[in-house]
Formats: structure tokens, C-alpha cells, sequence
């Protein structure tokens, strides 16, 4: 009986030695082209992969230098991927059979290079990869996939199904406090240039690992909540009022000059401002789509539709409403704005922005303001024509009331109804500037 202890322990010890004489002498890089034709299998694209090692402290592991993908037709100078530092935890038994079954991949650092029909690249940059997860048939359970990008974090789940074919992957993913510039072109000095940290929460459907096909493919609704939103360079109150500036020539001018600090401070910034924006939205033809949003300012607020591509392109159709405070403030100082409020007493325009980000345009509406504002003007004019004269001593005093005749007129005006053709002319100027006034 001691004899047979005794072997078992020399082998169990020859057993342990042996491992470990596998493990300090492995060549991992004899692996190389077994991954590079697992990749290529999944993928159907190039890869490229720099130096391999095993590691088995704390658990055994696979560390790869560097892992590069390209299309068949472009040069390694124009890759669509790059991974640096990775490692992916193995199973022990598999590897010696020469395969390899990954428990668990961690990424350092990931470049993503999205290409859309302008010159301009997207590149975020990925960092701090974790991915646990199983295998099972063919499909790649996603258990936990969590990493830092754009200032933020994301974290998600999902299911890959049929890695080596259909490949069709559903996601729900959750991104926290990304910074909306870093996943921007910089822009030129003076140029508009939006800033702002982004809240994503969504469920989404991928088929294909390809980039390109991942991005055509891509179905998926979510909420979206933006704060600290910011657009510098541009103050769009000034702006769309400076537009009206062709209808009505100094009108900028003439309220900076004549309103309160409050709001003439509005607008002297260079900047415009937005409280924390929430919406729906949803995703196909690598488009993001959204309804009936509000965004607002201190100033005005704007509630849209419309969509945003990946390429960057920005089609809003929106309606502008400037407080009904503020708005009374431009009435008191420019009078021809009246024709631009609405029934609760706030100017308001229809405004389309549109443009590849940063060169964006906002556009409001002159063909509505003109119309409303040629009602003034015709207004005025009829009101010349039928205006009735009072008697020739409506200016003298009146000396048992110890008051002025203008201070008369100015009660009787208030008090009296209006004249038939006063209201004529407002019937004729509603239907010509149509319904919605």
C-alpha cells in the first residue's frame, strides 16, 4: 500500500512538472494562424496579429500584442479595427488539443474607423474592454460586456447567434455620460461645435460582423436623455431673429438697444444653451429617427422632428417659441413683431436645420413671417382708409373732471367695442395669412 502511494505521488508530481515545463516552454505564436483563420472564418475579412504568449498567472490566458482587421481590397494603412493589448482567458485541456475555447477577453484598447460617404472618419476609441461570456451550438452568449468610451462607460447583453454564419446579434445596451465632442470631427476655429454628455439606453439587432454591415443592418429603439448641452459659436435666438433682419432692416439692433439687461445679455451671448433634453428614438437605414422633441433654452425652446446619420447629416424640421415674457419684451420695443405670436401671446417661427456636422444651417421660415407681417402693414393701411374722425374737441380738457382728453380717449379706446370694418379687416388678414395665426 505505501508502494502505491508513493508512485501515485511521483507521477502526480511528474504530472504537475510536466505542466509546467508546457507552460514556460509553450510557443504560443505557433497559434497565430490558428486565431488569424478562426477571425477571418467569423468576419470574412483580413486579420492581421502581432505577437502571441500564454500566460498562466492568475488564470491561464492568451496575451496578443496586437490585432488589426481590413477590408481584401485596402492596404494595412487603412484598416477598419484595431485592438491593442488583449487578453483572452482559455481552458487548459482544448490548448493542448490545439484549440481554443475563450472564457474570458479583455481589451485595452479598441479603434473603430466608420467610414460614411463623406471624407471624414469616425474613430471612437474604446478602452478597458471586459467580456464574459459561453459558447454554446454555435451562438456566443453574452453575459457581461463592459468598457470606457468618449469620456463614458457602456455595458451591455446579448446573444450572438450562429458566430461562423447568420451571425445576428441581439443587444441591449446602456451608454453613461459619453461626451458628445469626442465622437465629433473638430471643428474649425469660429465654426459651431455642439458639446454635451449623452445617456443611451436601447435594445438593438445586428446581423453580420462586419462594420460596415453591422452599421446597414442595424435595427433599434431606446430613450435618450442629453445634459450640459451646449452649442458654441452660435447664439440661435440671435440668429433666427437676424434673419427676420431682411423684413424688418435693424431689428437685432433695436432690441439690443432698447431691452431690459436681462434680456438684451440673451442675446449678446455667443452661445446658446439647453436644459437636459429627453426623447425616444429609433434606428434603421443608419439613420437615427425622433419625433416630437423638446429642446429648450433659457430663451426659446424648439419642438422637432427629424433625423441624424451616421455620416454626420442633420434634417430637423422644427417650430421655434420664444417665452411669452421675453416675447412681450420684443413686442414693446418692435411692434411688428405682434403678428408673430401665437394665441398664448409667444412669437413663434417654423425653423429648418439642416447640414453635415459642424456646418449645420438654421433657416427659419421668411415666407411665414413675411406673410404674417404683410398683415401689419395692410392692417395699418386699411385701418388709414376707414378710420372714422373723432369730434375736433377730443384733445381739449374738460374742466369739471379736472382731466385730460387724451386721458378720456384712452379709457373710451379701451372700453369701446370694435368698429365692423376693424373687424372686417381682421377676418380678410386671418384667412390671407391662414388658419394658424
Amino acid at each position: 500500500m505505501k508502494t502505491f502511494f508513493i508512485v501515485v505521488l511521483v507521477l502526480f508530481i511528474l504530472l504537475i512538472s510536466g505542466i509546467f515545463v508546457f507552460l514556460f516552454t509553450f510557443d504560443a505564436n505557433k497559434y497565430k494562424d490558428l486565431l488569424v483563420e478562426k477571425i477571418e472564418e467569423a468576419i470574412d475579412k483580413d486579420v492581421k496579429i502581432g505577437d502571441v504568449s500564454l500566460n498562466f498567472l492568475p488564470a491561464l490566458s492568451l496575451h496578443i500584442d496586437e490585432i488589426s482587421v481590413k477590408d481584401s481590397n485596402k492596404t494595412w494603412g487603412d484598416t477598419i479595427l484595431d485592438a491593442y493589448s488583449i487578453n483572452a482567458g482559455v481552458k487548459l485541456i482544448p490548448l493542448i488539443k490545439k484549440n481554443i475555447e475563450v472564457q474570458h477577453l479583455s481589451i485595452k484598447e479598441l479603434i473603430i474607423n466608420i467610414r460614411g460617404e463623406s471624407s471624414v472618419s469616425l474613430k471612437p476609441v474604446f478602452r478597458d474592454i471586459e467580456l464574459k461570456g459561453a459558447m454554446t451550438s454555435g451562438d456566443i452568449v453574452i453575459k457581461r460586456l463592459t468598457g470606457l468610451v468618449a469620456g463614458g462607460h457602456f455595458s451591455a447583453k446579448g446573444t450572438l447567434e450562429d458566430v461562423f454564419l447568420r451571425q445576428h446579434l441581439d443587444v441591449d445596451l446602456a451608454l453613461k455620460d459619453i461626451k458628445v465632442s469626442d465622437l465629433l470631427p473638430e471643428a474649425e476655429s469660429g465654426m459651431p461645435q455642439f458639446e454635451a454628455k449623452l445617456n443611451i439606453n436601447m435594445q438593438a439587432s445586428i446581423k453580420g460582423l462586419d462594420v460596415q454591415k453591422s452599421l446597414d443592418t442595424l435595427v433599434a429603439t431606446g430613450t435618450a436623455r442629453i445634459e450640459e448641452g451646449v452649442l458654441k459659436n452660435v447664439n440661435l435666438l440671435n440668429l433666427a431673429l437676424s434673419k427676420l433682419s431682411s423684413i424688418l432692416p435693424g431689428l437685432v439692433e433695436e432690441l439690443r438697444a432698447k431691452l431690459p439687461p436681462r434680456y438684451s445679455e440673451l442675446l449678446k451671448q455667443n452661445y446658446s444653451a439647453f436644459k437636459p433634453i429627453e426623447t425616444d428614438f429609433n434606428i434603421k437605414d443608419r439613420k437615427v429617427f425622433f419625433q416630437e422633441t423638446k429642446i429648450s433654452s433659457d430663451a426659446f425652446y424648439m419642438i422637432g422632428s427629424g433625423y441624424l446619420s451616421i455620416e454626420r447629416d442633420l434634417e430637423v424640421s422644427c417650430d421655434l417659441f420664444i417665452p411669452g415674457d421675453l416675447s412681450k419684451a420684443f413686442v414693446d420695443e418692435v411692434y411688428e413683431l405682434k403678428y408673430l405670436q401665437n394665441n398664448q401671446g409667444m412669437i413663434t417661427m417654423p425653423v429648418d436645420i439642416s447640414g453635415r456636422i459642424p456646418d449645420v444651417s438654421v433657416r427659419p421660415d421668411l415666407d411665414y413671417a413675411m406673410k404674417r407681417l404683410a398683415v401689419a402693414t395692410g392692417e395699418r393701411l386699411l385701418k388709414s382708409i376707414f378710420r372714422k374722425e373723432g369730434p375736433s374737441d377730443a384733445g381739449a380738457s374738460d374742466p369739471d373732471t379736472g382731466g385730460s382728453g387724451e386721458t378720456q380717449g384712452q379709457e373710451e379706446e379701451t372700453q369701446r367695442k370694435p368698429e365692423p370694418e376693424e373687424v372686417l379687416i381682421r377676418t380678410i388678414f386671418d384667412i390671407i395669412s391662414g388658419s394658424d395665426k
